[in-house]
């Protein structure tokens, strides 16, 4: 997880939808029209192919290997119970302090920081998904959307009932009928959305309390985390509770509370490496999100994994770069086999400017993950960072691996135009170039670089073959969006 990565690096950040890994590259086959056309929804084209949403933009999005392997490993059975299919829920990190899960376009759950940081345990947390996987699988997104609309038209109504007697009426009395109607209306509106709401989060509750049990969790910590934000959600003067989106009414509560009566928390030694791991989580997040001062005062004499994890971190942030090396360091030492250490002594000595240890520290934390596509991106730019050009084809071997794993990775396409660049590929290099203006939303550029790359790839090459895919496809939506 990168301080940087919202602002600096905003290519590790974006959603990645997930792509049918067939999707090709330059060098390959062409890719699909859908693919294309996932791209150009993030560029704000117009086309007239059926494509996925790209989710979530404007969001505040933040990527890390180490929390996303394991949310998803915790989260991937809840959601085969739920009858989904887990490759198809895409979960997305959120950088928000708040406690805060949600779904939205279609099968993507967005999970806060703070929920992470604040659930207290592993089963808490995945007790909160298990509950968006409730909604994904009663397909309470679109009843939702046909409530608002319902909604919406009965406050319509009633507003524009009123406002009719009004204007009959007159004078001064008429413009505070007038007013009261709007109010009514939209009152009445929220009134209906929210009766949906209210039955929607008990549906979700129940089936995550049936999930949570076929996978073999408890449901309590969940239950003692809704209390915890129900105690601090009576502080605040609510004085309508239909008012709320997302109610926690006692009914609600009593609901899980019922279900998890004499219910216990099974202690082993399995369980206890799992709270361990999450709580590297929670000390990785608040390492990098709060001040490193706060972070150094919150695990001042933790000898834990997690506390010397936050130090190491904290001080890497504060730039005392020897401190950081010095308990990261002791990390390994400890645990040699961890690539999430080795890859934090990469990041810290890549921003530092020392690209050649840089490098070795990423590359063993590759070979010990070689699955993980955000490592194999750290590792790919640390080597380009050395200058050494005899390492290109290691390189673009890397990207490409990435790419086989993350087609929508556009920092990977970045650093690959950057290798064949420097490797005298121009065709290659534009083409690159044209695939990450297209995932970084600039239309125009990926058109213009697709069109120069076919001036120098093979008019019978897979490359060329992309390259005018793009352009063609760019071309149509425009001339489609101008009509």
């Amino acid at each position: 997880m990168r301080e940087s990565s919202v602002s600096a690096h905003p290519e590790q950040v974006r959603p990645m939808p997930v792509v049918n890994r067939r999707g090709r590259r330059p060098g390959s086959a062409p890719v699909r029209a859908e693919r294309l056309g996932a791209a150009l929804l993030a560029a704000g084209v117009v086309v007239a192919t059926t494509v996925w949403a790209v989710p979530a933009q404007g969001l505040p999005l933040v990527r890390d290997t180490e929390i996303e392997t394991h949310v998803r490993a915790w989260a991937d059975p809840v959601f085969a119970a739920a009858g989904l299919e887990a490759s198809s829920v895409r979960l997305y990190l959120v950088n928000e302090p708040t406690i805060n899960a949600f779904v939205a376009g279609g099968q993507n759950i967005f999970v806060h920081t703070g929920l992470i940081v604040r659930a207290g345990t592993p089963d808490a947390l995945v007790g909160v998904i298990a509950h968006e996987a409730g909604h994904i699988a009663a397909g309470h997104l679109v009843r939702t959307r046909e409530a608002a609309e319902k909604a919406a038209i009965a406050g319509l109504a009633t507003t524009l009932i009123t406002i009719g007697a009004s204007a009959l009426g007159g004078g001064d009395d008429a413009i505070s009928l007038g007013a009261a109607g709007m109010s009514l209306g939209e009152n009445i509106a929220s009134r209906m959305f929210l009766q949906h709401s209210r039955s929607a989060e008990y549906a979700a509750d129940l089936a995550a309390l049936q999930y949570l049990a076929a996978v073999g969790r408890p449901a309590r910590p969940m239950v003692e985390l809704l209390v915890a934000l129900q105690a601090k959600e009576q502080t605040q003067e609510l004085l309508d509770p239909y008012a709320r989106t997302h109610p926690l009414t006692q009914e609600r509560i009593q609901q899980i509370l019922d279900w998890t009566r004499g219910e216990q928390v099974p202690q082993s030694p399995e369980r206890a490496a799992e709270q361990a791991a999450y709580d590297r989580l929670v000390a990785k997040i608040v390492a990098f999100t709060d001040p490193p001062e706060q972070t150094l005062q919150r695990y001042a004499g933790d000898d834990s994994v997690a506390g010397r994890y936050a130090r190491a971190i904290a001080y890497y942030r504060k730039s005392d770069l020897n401190a950081a090396l010095s308990w990261i360091d002791e990390l390994i030492a400890q645990s040699p086999e961890d690539h999430y250490f080795h890859e934090l002594r990469g990041q810290i000595l890549l921003e530092h400017g020392r690209v050649a240890e840089a490098s070795e520290s990423y590359r063993q934390a590759a070979e010990l993950a070689p699955e993980a596509a955000l490592i194999l991106v750290g590792f790919a730019q640390a080597e380009l960072e050395t200058g050494d050009d005899s390492s290109l084809s290691d390189v673009t071997a890397v990207l490409e691996r990435v790419l086989d794993l993350e087609p929508a990775n556009a920092k990977a396409w970045r650093l690959l135009a950057a290798a064949h660049g420097r490797a005298g590929n121009d065709g290659l290099a534009m083409l690159a170039t044209a695939e990450h203006a297209l995932l970084r939303g600039r239309a125009a550029d990926a058109r213009r670089f697709a069109e120069r790359a076919l001036k120098h790839l093979p008019p019978d090459s897979p490359a060329f073959q992309r390259a005018d895919d793009i352009g063609q496809l760019l071309k149509d939506s425009s001339g489609a969006t101008r009509r």
